[in-house]
């Protein structure tokens, strides 16, 4: 048996169904895009609470290895602790303007 056998066995192709419409995306609207629902009840700040505290661990983090390269303990690490503290309230108040 070749492969032309058993091609041709199998019968003519069926043609394929009409693809359906294309919708457009929602971002193409003129609505403002608002990232999801907003979170509500006890969970609320949960998101607000784990970028202050990933932004002060950054900070010490970053800090404490300027510091430990250059022998100038601890003024970086603090420096970088209160900066990264403030990016991390800036961020929270960009996103509760949203």
């Amino acid at each position: 048996m070749t492969l032309a056998t058993i091609i041709t066995i199998d019968g003519p192709e069926q043609p394929s169904p009409t693809p359906a419409p294309v919708q457009p995306l929602a971002a193409t609207t003129d609505e403002p895009r608002t990232g999801g629902p907003r979170k509500s009840g006890s969970f609320a700040g949960v998101g607000a609470g784990y970028t202050m505290v990933a932004a002060a661990l950054l900070g010490l983090g970053i800090g404490y290895l300027i510091d430990a390269l250059n022998g100038t303990q601890p003024l970086w690490t603090i420096l970088t602790f209160f900066l990264f503290l403030i990016a991390g309230t800036w961020q929270l108040i960009k996103a509760g303007r949203t």
